[in-house]
């Protein structure tokens, strides 16, 4: 048994840190004007490029570094002849008995949300596997304990100045909001521009 060696094989990384966004920028957040989803189930800003306000530049470059990191330090991603950015962005608030519903974000390769005014039970972010690979996809087995090799969901709970990214094909929804307290997130989603790969493989964007 001592030379047992698992691999975590083609793994999805799913980046978090803590960002520390100052009041005004909690509070410009919260004063924009909101409207209700079609869905009815949360309320988000008529602005849809939200990061792009003067107001929350600071933010932005903020944001940036943490994507630029995840790119680089994860991926491995070469930046040389291509610059990843900010396409769209908004404000989400969900006040009680709010949630977001099962979904993936479309036109986009990577996607992440901020949090802010999170209480406790106020609802988790659940991603689901992105894989049909796993024995337990196909057959229902009883597990002693679940780990990143038998999931079929992994729960990301949100706290201040949380800050998630993934890739945008994950599947994903966010428990219902049990508290009265009105949960804020700020969702955004990330392409890429410039000359990629090489060859007869070369496109440029």
């Amino acid at each position: 048994m001592d030379n047992i060696q698992v691999t975590p094989l083609f793994s999805v990384p799913l980046y978090t840190n803590i960002l520390m966004l100052t009041e005004d920028e909690k509070q410009f957040f919260r004063e924009q004007p909101y409207v209700r989803m079609s869905s009815n189930n949360g309320f988000y800003t008529q602005d849809k490029k939200i990061l792009e306000n003067e107001k929350l530049s600071r933010l932005k470059n903020e944001i940036m570094e943490n994507i630029r990191y995840y790119l680089l330090e994860i991926y491995k991603i070469d930046l040389s002849t291509i610059e990843f950015y900010i396409t769209t962005s908004w404000c989400n608030k969900h006040v009680k008995n709010d949630f977001a519903h099962r979904h993936n974000h479309k036109n986009s390769i990577f996607s992440g949300v901020l949090y802010f005014d999170i209480a406790p039970s106020s609802g988790n972010l659940v991603i689901e596997s992105h894989t049909s690979l796993l024995p337990s996809a196909l057959f229902e087995f009883k597990h002693t304990e679940w780990n990143i090799f038998n999931s079929r969901v992994w729960k990301v709970y949100p706290k201040e100045n949380l800050v998630t990214i993934f890739p945008s094909t994950l599947m994903h929804y966010v428990e219902s909001n049990t508290t009265d307290t009105e949960r804020y997130s700020v969702p955004f989603n990330v392409f890429v521009k410039g000359k990629l790969g090489w060859d007869e493989m070369e496109l440029h964007l």
